[in-house]
């Protein structure tokens, strides 16, 4: 789209009252003409040049008399606003001639928003690369561990929530406890756990101090661990596995996702001797 420019200020400038007052005539007449005119020197092939002003057609255009019309314009050439025959004054001060098209600004336009993008991609990068050199730093590596965590985690039956067990193991090492503590208590816990109960996250035994639980004392009866003969035995946490040792045979299945074990005589037994020995078993051999 073509265009000119107007200056602030110009629908109330001065000089469009004087031509009006010698043109005898309303000031906004004079200023729809004066836009004529600006509109005739804008489109002409010299631009600036409005000496193919039709009067009689703008005088249709703005269904004023052609008179009034011819007057204002006398009055405009009187007062210097069009010179040397119909040309605007001081056109080349007021409208900036380009020498670009509209096509070559849309090009500029173009090329300045790859600019910009090639310019956040290159920051993007940037800040990558300072993320890399920052993570290994900042990343706590296994052997950045707690003194004893890894010992803990292994023990542990339930594998929850690491990151907040290592949060959780590091505050109790700060309040005192030591490795050897955590791991006697959780021993004693998973010894003494009910079997109806879950077993809590690390990071819950540790935060709740569960390595500092006393063992209940045992009852009496099946509820607290009593065996069919009648004799009663200390809650553990074997019991699940002697109820399986005691009809289990070699070849009958074994829940070993269940027990948390592989059945007699497997290489990855972890049940201790001496309840194998209660049943006539041994680690080596069903």
């Amino acid at each position: 789209m073509d265009w000119f420019r107007s200056h602030h200020g110009a629908p109330i400038d001065p000089k469009l009252a004087v031509v009006a007052r010698r043109a005898g005539c309303r000031r906004g007449e004079v200023a729809a003409v004066w836009w004529c005119v600006l509109d005739c020197a804008s489109q002409n092939v010299t631009r600036g040049d409005a000496s193919n002003f039709d009067i009689e057609a703008f005088s249709v255009t703005l269904d004023f008399e052609q008179d009034l019309v011819e007057r204002i314009v006398k009055a405009m050439c009187d007062k210097g606003m069009l010179v040397d025959g119909m040309r605007v004054a001081a056109w080349e001060k007021r409208q900036v001639k380009r020498e670009d098209s509209s096509a070559e600004r849309t090009r500029k336009y173009r090329d300045a928003q790859k600019r910009d993008v090639t310019r956040g991609d290159a920051r993007r990068e940037e800040k990558r690369e300072e993320e890399k050199e920052v993570k290994p730093t900042a990343r706590k590596r296994a052997d950045d561990l707690p003194f004893g965590f890894n010992e803990f985690w292994q023990a542990y039956p339930r594998k929850t929530a690491k990151p907040a067990a290592i949060k959780a193991y590091r505050r109790s090492l700060a309040k005192g406890v030591t490795p050897g503590q955590i791991l006697v208590g959780l021993e004693t816990y998973k010894r003494t756990k009910p079997e109806y109960a879950d077993w809590c996250h690390p990071a819950t035994f540790l935060n709740d101090e569960r390595y500092n639980d006393e063992p209940s004392a045992a009852g009496s009866g099946k509820a607290n661990g009593a065996s069919s003969d009648g004799l009663a035995r200390p809650i553990d946490g074997h019991d699940r596995v002697r109820r399986w040792l005691k009809d289990w045979r070699p070849g009958k299945p074994w829940p070993r996702e269940v027990l948390m074990t592989a059945h007699p005589g497997h290489p990855d037994c972890t049940i201790p001797q001496h309840i194998l020995a209660e049943f006539g078993f041994t680690k080596d051999a069903a």
